[in-house]
């Protein structure tokens, strides 16, 4: 390489990374969003810092959030993706929960890698262009990679880095070990990069496949150096280890689809329950699916986090879209097999989008949603190189073309981006705004109406308050026509009418989500303070005694330790003259609270009130050993 390259391809290096990390550097003053919960705000390991590594490497990643055997395998497969969380709880162990600290080196991370995409195309089209056209081919890859809009999920969430690492690393590993000299210390880099890539996330191990088939497809001096073949023999073991370890940690087996919706996108309500979709229906919505991704890659608008049941809703094969996806996908099939054949340079790009995307695309196994933004982040790389190889020869390799199709698309995709960005700043304003997009999505609904519920309990203003709970609520009605047995919608329905003081509409909403969920804890706990309050209620502002003891009584059935229900039992049976009844609620009172001084006090006057003068005065006796003023209060 002549010393102007060197130099020229040195300057675009640190352009780049600037490019990538300053598209970024706003979401540093962002907070935790989404599923950033899962992985640190809420995982039991993460928050133990440098002493939960252990645990983050025995268990499957969703354990330390669920912290219940089952539970963390609620989609197939389960997930070990143990690398990343290492780093957020060495992150932790320094930064305690800084989400700042995270965000600026998910940035920073994002720079390295379009760098990474340059210089990777730069050494691997090492025959397909002439110097100079490589040089603004490799450009191209890494400014259109750096501003696509695609990738503001996985940069702007800190759980995104998964996917970060995964592309980072294999790349990184491709990059120096597939090259004519080979040095120890790229041996030794590379193999790690590998290695760290497997332990990012699942489909890293495409890295196997891939491996191979980039070296059979790049020039012929280095397909007969033994070197690269030993590098492979390096990324092979680092690939073996981690199955091992991966199998003694998960199993082998993987678990049945999910029954759940939200877990299972190939579900579709009878009636009455859910049913899994037809054969036809199942896998030509896979085949759509497939088609979006390339879609999103070309077209990413509008983009949101949330693909779930039924944003995208059943096709059948007679669908226009299918077929459409079925030519174009078999045509880049076919593509891909005759440029191994041929050993075409731009067939990388194919091998990289489809290893990438095998996985995640429901074709080998369940995983539990649609598609996602997210998904898309290390296919696009491989979309990137395929694309703009053509693209560049359609052009004529004409530098001056190429700059001139460089300015407009950077400049409406970077412009995108930082919109686009700002909305993971808060789990509200994503939620809030992402649903408008997900205007059918159960999940999508049932977030924004339980972001609006959770925001309006702090909202002052009574105006501003309704406002939200009834926007709220028309969320959460319109998740519950999308799927009628979803459980956490009627729960939070049930949670806004109890704030708007509807005692008995959210009496009725726990009664529907119990008939679901009979032993949903939540929905139980929630209706017996709902009961209690209701009694409080009507006995204290209707003056409707019956009707406030027969709420009150709901609620001891549920709770009957808890100490308020017990009080007001006690009290709305003496004012309605049963005094031996108010005797044993609030006997049963001092028995819950035997040091509450009003609890005895309550006993020696229901005592009084019956009769039982006795045993008034040893109740009052009690009070005023507690609390010797108990009678002037």
């Amino acid at each position: 390489m002549s010393g102007t390259y060197s130099n020229r391809l040195k300057k675009t290096s640190i352009g780049l990374f600037l490019l990538g990390f300053l598209l970024y550097a706003y979401t540093i003053s962002f907070d935790y969003a989404q599923d950033d919960a899962i992985v640190i705000k809420e995982n039991m390991f993460t928050q133990k810092g440098l002493s939960g590594i252990e645990g983050i490497f025995s268990y499957d990643t969703f354990y330390g959030f669920f912290k219940q055997d089952g539970k963390d395998q609620l989609v197939q497969g389960g997930r070990y993706r143990p690398a990343t969380l290492v780093t957020f709880a060495i992150e932790h162990s320094i930064f305690a929960n800084n989400p700042h600290v995270s965000h600026f080196i998910n940035a920073l991370l994002y720079g390295f890698l379009c760098t990474l995409v340059f210089l990777f195309a730069w050494q691997f089209f090492y025959t397909a262009f002439k110097d100079k056209s490589r040089f603004y081919f490799a450009l191209a890859c890494g400014v259109v990679f750096a501003v696509h809009p695609v990738h503001t999920e996985v940069v702007a969430n800190i759980k995104g880095r998964d996917e970060i690492f995964v592309a980072l690393f294999s790349l990184l590993s491709l990059y120096l070990l597939i090259r004519d000299k080979i040095k120890l210390w790229h041996l030794g880099a590379g193999s790690l990069a590998a290695l760290i890539a497997f332990f990012s996330k699942e489909n890293a191990i495409a890295l196997l496949v891939l491996f191979p088939l980039a070296i059979w497809i790049s020039h012929d001096r280095l397909r007969n150096k033994k070197s690269v073949w030993l590098s492979y023999g390096l990324v092979l073991l680092a690939g073996v280890f981690y199955l091992i370890v991966r199998s003694s940690i998960l199993g082998q087996t993987i678990s049945q689809a999910s029954t759940e919706l939200m877990n299972n996108s190939f579900l579709k309500f009878d009636g009455s329950n859910m049913t899994p979709y037809s054969f036809e229906e199942k896998w030509s919505t896979i085949i759509y699916n497939l088609l979006k991704y390339i879609g999103l890659y070309l077209f990413p608008y509008p983009l949101t986090s949330d693909y779930y049941p039924y944003h995208i809703t059943a096709k059948s094969f007679t669908n226009p879209w299918v077929i459409i996806s079925i030519l174009i996908h078999g045509g880049m099939l076919f593509a891909t097999a005759w440029g191994l054949i041929k050993q075409q340079k731009w067939v990388i790009g194919l091998l990289i989008y489809f290893g990438y995307l095998f996985l995640v695309s429901n074709v080998p196994f369940n995983i539990g949603t649609n598609i996602s933004e997210r998904f898309l982040f290390v296919p696009s790389i491989g979309l990137g190189y395929f694309s703009l190889y053509f693209l560049i020869r359609f052009l004529g390799e004409s530098p001056q073309k190429i700059i001139y199709f460089l300015i407009p698309v950077g400049l409406l995709f970077s412009s995108y981006t930082v919109y686009r960005s700002q909305v993971w700043k808060n789990d509200f304003i994503l939620l809030t705004t992402d649903v408008k997009a997900s205007s059918n999505s159960a999940k999508a609904l049932h977030a924004a109406g339980g972001a609006l519920s959770t925001a309006s309990v702090n909202e002052d203003n009574p105006e501003e308050k309704a406002e939200m709970i009834r926007q709220s609520n028309e969320y959460l009605n319109r998740a519950l026509e999308v799927y009628p047995l979803y459980i956490n919608p009627n729960l939070l329905l049930a949670n806004n009418y109890y704030y708007l003081g509807d005692y008995d509409k959210a009496i009725a909403q726990y009664e529907t989500l119990l008939q679901l969920d009979p032993d949903n804890e939540n929905g139980l706990q929630n209706m017996a303070v709902v009961y209690r309050d209701a009694g409080r209620y009507y006995g204290e502002k209707e003056g409707n005694l019956v009707k406030s003891i027969q709420y009150l009584k709901e609620a001891y059935k549920i709770v009957p330790d808890d100490y308020e229900t017990v009080r007001l039992l006690g009290v709305s049976h003496g004012v309605a003259g049963d005094h031996q009844s108010a005797v044993e609620y609030f006997k049963k009172a001092t028995e819950i609270n035997p040091e509450v001084a009003f609890a005895w006090f309550n006993l020696s006057r229901a005592h009084s009130m019956a009769g039982n003068e006795t045993q008034a005065l040893s109740a009052m006796k009690r009070a005023v050993e507690i609390d010797p003023e108990i009678q002037k209060k």
